[in-house]
């Protein structure tokens, strides 16, 4: 056997050992096959039944650094480095078996993030799957293999060591955290207090920030939570994640949403508000996003060109290299898989270059998170109508923009059935508002 055989078929076992990276051996972080055959069946439904293996969907976490000026007089301290990691949420993981089949024999290509080095993210995020192998592959594995000798932990500061030799500054806290977890920030914030810093993102005009970021800078010190409060700002999202079912249909990831993040400084002067504003900052996390799923067909693949570009699980672009053939293939359905009524939306029109391909999905999960917002105040104006009804006191809303109908026999609203219905219009979201709002039912 050739030795590019046996570099090929090591890459290929250890991928399918869920992307196990045994890279003494030479293996690099994407699977190349022609067939994908189906794995033993480990009998208690955890594994994956064919050899594309396993991916997990993004979450990030908040990196904030303090440190302490020990020169200054008096002597401070200062927020630094905040920044966003990418992580594999390890709440659920989901396999790439839509794309197995027995009659397929065209090239699969799968490329996941890594596990060493400075960049490290997670091999069970996804970066890229192509029906087309190039050499791109081989020289991955090879940089891996080189990589391999040369690892490097994430560099910061350690604690209590001076980075800064002129204004001696100390490294005092490092704090790695989900914010969107209130026992995780409740925690942070409660040490950040003896460095004088406390913080939050601001749920004002951010209906996916949960209402109780607005009180963690103005609340007593931490304490362990019974029923600790939501996790995600919408109330039609739901907590658990998308079975792992959902993955047969095709891939499911986050988008990417923005939030304010504000950092809270004490204020030492007797006079004023005890916490004062230090810095805000525009964060892009993945958490309080609902689960989204691609939905593909598998036919695609074959004896075709095609693309579907992630950043470390994020969804990127989808493109089709046979622009000839693009408009058969015009709609990849954009669903949600984590709220109360799944919502389908014909999503991506397949363009002739990567540019229009990205403008195409940027539109269709704006057009997503527009349509979930107005879902969600639809869902709580019809909570506050009955409470009044009831003659309740009304839960506070964000707005009081104009209801739509919700049923009350089913529990679905006329919203939501109206959107599955105009799922193949460009525009589900106004037709529908529109036609509610007008007291009719939208005929397509």
């Amino acid at each position: 056997m050739m030795p590019g055989s046996q570099l090929y078929w090591r890459c290929f076992l250890a991928t399918a050992l869920l992307c196990v990276h045994l890279l003494v051996s030479g293996c690099g972080p994407t699977l190349v096959s022609e067939t994908l055959g189906e794995l033993p069946d480990a009998g208690d439904g955890s594994a994956c039944r064919y050899q594309a293996g396993a991916y997990a969907l993004p979450r990030d976490l908040l990196h904030i650094e303090i440190r302490k000026n020990v020169t200054a007089d008096p002597v401070f301290y200062a927020a630094q480095d905040v920044t966003t990691l990418r992580t594999a949420d390890p709440s659920r993981i989901y396999c790439l078996d839509f794309l197995g089949s027995a009659l397929a024999n065209d090239q699969i290509a799968i490329g996941r993030g890594t596990d060493i080095g400075n960049n490290a993210t997670s091999s069970l995020l996804l970066t890229r799957i192509s029906s087309e192998f190039d050499d791109r592959t081989l020289q991955i594995a090879n940089a891996l293999v080189d990589a391999a000798a040369r690892v490097a932990v994430r560099p910061r500061g350690a604690f209590g060591v001076p980075i800064d030799a002129k204004n001696v500054e100390l490294v005092v806290g490092q704090f790695d955290f989900d914010p969107f977890d209130y026992e995780q920030i409740k925690k942070v914030n409660n040490a950040l207090e003896s460095l004088d810093h406390c913080v939050f993102l601001d749920p004002t005009n951010d209906p996916y920030v949960p209402p109780w970021h607005a009180s963690l800078c103005t609340s007593a010190a931490y304490a362990p939570s019974k029923d600790p409060p939501p996790y995600h700002g919408l109330s039609v999202i739901k907590a658990e994640l998308p079975a792992r079912s959902e993955a047969l249909r095709g891939v499911l990831y986050r988008p990417l949403l923005t939030h304010k993040l504000v950092i809270m400084k004490r204020n030492r002067d007797p006079v004023g508000a005890a916490w004062q504003l230090f810095e805000t900052k525009r964060v892009q996390m993945t958490n309080a996003a609902p689960a989204f799923l691609l939905e593909i067909n598998r036919s695609l693949f074959v004896n075709r060109t095609m693309d579907i570009d992630f950043a470390n699980g994020v969804l990127q672009t989808v493109k089709i290299d046979k622009p000839s053939e693009a408009e058969a293939f015009s709609g990849f359905v954009l669903r949600t898989v984590q709220v109360i009524v799944s919502i389908p939306v014909r999503a991506l029109v397949v363009g002739k270059t990567d540019a229009e391909n990205r403008k195409a999905l940027i539109q269709a999960q704006a057009q997503m998170i527009a349509t979930l917002e107005a879902y969600d105040q639809a869902v709580e104006n019809e909570k506050r109508r009955r409470q009044a009804a009831a003659g309740g006191t009304a839960s506070p809303t964000r707005s009081t923009a104009n209801s739509i109908p919700v049923s009350d026999s089913s529990g679905e609203s006329d919203l939501s059935a109206c959107l599955n219905t105009a799922a193949a219009l460009e525009n589900p979201l106004a037709k529908c508002t529109e036609a509610l709002q007008g007291g009719g039912n939208f005929v397509q």
